[in-house]
């Protein structure tokens, strides 16, 4: 029987599951800058080792209500195959095993969840197996790669100029 392992987040009551291959670190939070002219669903950025990363709101996504970045929440840094995102986490439980045969495809349960492709069960709790690939709209997509791009360029602009 196959299994996988995911890091196991909570966002209020909801329990989020991504595959632990695809996140790279979870980190305290730190100051996350705006972004103008990103879409709705980015908070800004933050600087990792000089890398700038979006910051995505995955309460907004859940539709969850907002709520202020608390001091003891977690910034996770996963990774697609396109782009490095970090999201705001309330709580992060750890890495959990789930053989396959305790995920339900979430299409035979629940409809208009696209980045949710799978349900999990078997720890008292129910944990959506979300599909960070599926999390932006293609229109996201390219209005927050067009942002962080012309960001970037501003940034090197002023580097190249103070140097």
């Amino acid at each position: 029987m196959s299994t996988d392992d995911y890091v196991i987040v909570r966002l209020d009551s909801a329990r989020i599951g991504l595959r632990a291959s695809a996140v790279d670190r979870v980190v305290q939070p730190v100051e996350i800058t705006p972004l103008h002219q990103a879409p709705k669903i980015a908070l800004g950025v933050i600087n990792v080792h000089g890398t700038i990363i979006p910051v995505v709101n995955f309460r907004s996504r859940f539709g969850l209500p907002h709520r202020e970045i608390a001091l003891n929440d977690r910034l996770v840094i996963a990774r697609t195959a396109l782009r490095s995102l970090a999201f705001v986490a309330d709580v992060v439980e750890g890495v959990f095993e789930y053989p396959e045969s305790d995920i339900t495809d979430s299409s035979t349960v629940v409809s208009g969840l696209e980045a949710i492709n799978g349900i999990a069960k078997g720890r008292g709790d129910i944990v959506f197996i979300h599909d960070l690939e599926l999390f932006l709209s293609a229109g996201e997509a390219n209005s927050l790669d067009s942002a962080v791009a012309t960001l970037r360029s501003a940034t090197d602009a002023e580097e190249r100029n103070a140097s």
